[in-house]
């Protein structure tokens, strides 16, 4: 577990890796070059090669003004099991950020799948705003597609925390004597802690899906598993089952991030400890066992000035909130789980 002062200084190691010639760097420049000729099957010019630059620039730029969070390992855990329960209409909504630019680390990393069946390990994740894939790349969105607002998302993984050996199998290609592949296994293994994993462009008001189409790229669970993973954190910091505070920053911490140019402040994300009604509906029944209600996501009407409000299609205003999971009934009964499986 890590102290929140500690983010900052994740914050201003990334700031200062991604600003100079460093292996971190050149392994963040060869990852989003990729990315941006879609994975090498584009022919690589030197079109792409100066958008990535310019990109990385850009990062730079904005982790020196990024508002910092660090989320627990308990918090880490609910947003990716609230995230599946998400459906096409929740799309990305840039007045639901908590700020525009964001630098966020994650106890408990953020898991993705790959189609490869390796599991990427996030745990620390930027975010800037984006006028669309043309923002990344002006070749890269199909003709007659117009860029939209968004944002980028840059990510990192935290080797010393949470270790993650199976990163685009690069060692496995390495050990089957691959020039590329052994290129980037040294520069891997000349990296410090923190290693980039990606880049990925989520547009606003528009889901996934639908963004792809348009552009005529096939969805991939991936993509969608970002979106998604991405959503449910910020909505769930506006629930009442989240703490947000500002964390006691010592003066040491604060002046190495003076010096280091960015914002000597971070919130604290966790969840926020349950309080134990009284069970006087429950106790008014005999029931003979305890079961798990799964925590899930549902809409409500609301105020059109709550947090998270939006339009409703029947009318008037509403919001997402996320119903947490819990035990229900008696204390003194056995728990009983079914054998039923959701899919989700």
């Amino acid at each position: 577990m890590t102290h929140p002062a500690q983010v900052l200084d994740f914050q201003a190691f990334v700031l200062d890796k991604m600003s100079s010639n460093t292996p971190e760097f050149q392994t963040a420049y060869n990852t989003l070059l990729s990315y941006l000729t879609n994975a090498g099957q584009f022919p690589i010019e030197d079109n792409d090669r100066i958008h990535t630059m310019m990109n990385l620039r850009r990062l730079t730029d904005h982790l020196k003004i990024a508002s910092a969070y660090h989320v627990d390992a308990d918090s880490s855990d609910l947003i990716q099991t609230a995230a599946p329960s998400l459906t096409d209409e929740d799309v990305l909504r840039m007045d639901f950020l908590p700020s525009e630019n964001g630098f966020a680390y994650f106890d408990a990393p953020l898991t993705f799948t790959t189609k490869q069946g390796n599991i990427e390990k996030v745990n620390a994740l930027a975010w800037l705003p984006s006028t669309g894939k043309r923002d990344l790349n002006p070749t890269y969105a199909a003709p007659g597609i117009s860029p939209k607002p968004g944002l980028i998302l840059h990510m990192w993984n935290d080797r010393q925390q949470s270790p993650d050996n199976f990163l685009w199998g690069i060692k496995d290609k390495a050990a089957q004597g691959l020039p590329e592949a052994i290129k980037a296994l040294d520069l891997l293994e000349a990296s410090g802690r923190f290693l980039y994993v990606g880049a990925f462009v989520l547009e606003a008001d528009t889901t996934t899906e639908e963004t792809l189409r348009n552009e005529g790229i096939a969805v991939t669970d991936l993509q969608i598993e970002i979106l998604k993973k991405f959503i449910s954190f910020y909505l769930l910091m506006q629930q009442p089952v989240i703490d947000v505070s500002d964390a006691d920053i010592n003066r040491k911490s604060a002046r190495r991030a003076r010096r280091a140019k960015i914002p000597d402040r971070v919130s604290i994300i966790r969840l926020r400890p349950r309080k134990r009604p009284e069970q006087v509906g429950e106790a008014a029944v005999e029931w003979s066992h305890r079961w798990w209600s799964r925590g899930h996501w549902g809409w409500r009407n609301c105020s059109e000035h709550h947090p998270l409000a939006e339009p409703n299609p029947k009318g008037g205003w509403r919001c997402r909130v996320y119903v947490s999971g819990s035990i229900k009934g008696p204390a003194d009964k056995p728990l009983v789980v079914t054998k039923k499986v959701y899919v989700m």
